[in-house]
């Protein structure tokens, strides 16, 4: 969202929409393809009001002495973009934060060359390297583009542990799987191929959460309050609704966390609302129409470009095409995420249902006591006519009904 109006072209939002804009501008209907970083944030901030200089470029020389920074192909600096060939920079002191490399080399595997390579997509769900996901898992390595490594780790754990519990077993080709897994991951984060932790996290909490078997269903929501359904689908995705069935289910737990948080406070900004609603009514059968038009719309690309797929057509993003998230049946009836439509229709039929179950039920015992009651008062009747015939018989037993009512 670009607020640059709003706080002034050399605010620290406006410097940001202005990075943002210079990066995104070549596939600006790709902008989940790079992770964002939260220190993007810190810079902007000390460039807009602690007078900071900042220049982005692809990369930097140190010539002469190590005291002069030669940067080319600069794409911003200072405060403003720009298009310089080179830009010179006498320099005092270099602190790199060029962050950590990936070694393994220090843990050895007998009877495997090369022991445990250094790449998560090279791994099952980031976490099971291949010919050892019995005998090792890696929790950690699995970070979303939006959303938390802790909340990854904690279902990938859940899943170790059903396997160390022989309650799930490994997939047979769970090595192959990583390597088309990972290879669209890359072909997804291409402007940031480095970055092999980068995963995408609805897809692949989904996807582990199958292998678990935790999937949050519409189901589990409308049944419940219409609060809860509001909150189900206003919170972000927490991990706590991914206890609401299956092994280790807490739906109690759940739900307490859950209505710590009032529907006001789930539901702002409120200007946000009517794009939110309409995005959750039309994301699945857009996404549903984008999988079932995909062989036409796919039609002379090369079987390398598995994504980004459709490029500029890719309303659903990657839900179903990152993790091995497969679309299934059951995703076009009673998906977990998304379907709104549907799921407004199915908690409106519940309560409808509700509704009509006990004015039924009230009706059908109302009718049989009703029915009951003129039975036993017939059977009176019937036993007062048969005694009063035998202590009065010379009267006319046709008018026994009438003559039972006045006995």
């Amino acid at each position: 969202s670009d607020v640059t109006k709003w706080h002034g072209e050399n605010s620290a939002a406006g410097i940001l929409a202005k990075i943002d804009k210079k990066n995104f501008r070549k596939d600006f209907y790709a902008l989940d393809t790079s992770a964002p970083t939260k220190s993007g944030g810190v810079l902007a901030h000390a460039v807009a009001c602690k007078g900071l200089d900042i220049i982005v470029s692809p990369e930097v020389k140190f010539e002469g002495d190590g005291r002069v920074a030669h940067f080319e192909n600069v794409s911003f600096m200072g405060k403003d973009e720009k298009n310089v060939d080179t830009v010179d920079v006498d320099v005092d002191l270099v602190i790199l934060c060029t962050g950590y490399k990936l070694n393994f080399d220090w843990i050895e595997v007998e009877g495997m060359d090369g022991g445990i390579e250094a790449n998560p997509r090279k791994w099952f769900k980031h976490c099971f390297p291949p010919k050892l996901g019995d005998k090792v898992a890696f929790l950690g390595y699995a970070r979303p583009a939006q959303g938390g490594i802790p909340q990854c780790s904690e279902l990938l754990a859940r899943y170790v542990a059903l396997l160390l519990k022989e309650e799930r077993t490994l997939p047979e080709d769970y090595a192959d799987q990583a390597l088309k897994e990972g290879q669209a991951e890359l072909e997804t984060f291409y402007a940031t191929p480095n970055a092999t932790s980068l995963v995408e996290f609805p897809p692949f909490a989904s996807s582990v959460a199958r292998l678990i078997g935790c999937e949050p269903s519409i189901f589990d929501v409308v049944s419940s309050t219409p609060s809860r359904f509001v909150k189900f689908w206003t919170l972000p995705q927490w991990m706590c609704f991914y206890r609401l069935r299956g092994p280790g289910a807490n739906p109690k737990s759940c739900w307490e966390a859950v209505d710590t948080y009032s529907i006001l406070k789930t539901m702002i900004p409120m200007p946000v609302l009517l794009v939110f609603f309409l995005y959750g009514a039309l994301m699945q059968p857009l996404m549903i129409i984008e999988k079932l038009t995909s062989v036409f719309i796919d039609c002379g690309l090369p079987s390398s470009a598995v994504l980004p797929r459709y490029y500029k057509w890719r309303v659903g993003g990657h839900f179903f095409q990152l993790s091995g998230n497969a679309m299934r049946f059951i995703d076009l009836v009673g998906p977990s995420h998304g379907f709104l439509i549907l799921e407004l229709i199915l908690m409106y039929t519940n309560l409808v249902t509700i509704v009509a179950v006990v004015v039924g039920v009230i009706t059908i015992s109302f009718v049989y006591a009703l029915a009951r009651e003129k039975m036993t008062e017939g059977g009176n009747d019937a036993n007062q006519t048969q005694e009063s015939q035998k202590l009065l018989p010379d009267y006319d037993t046709s008018t026994s009904e009438d003559y039972g009512s006045v006995v």
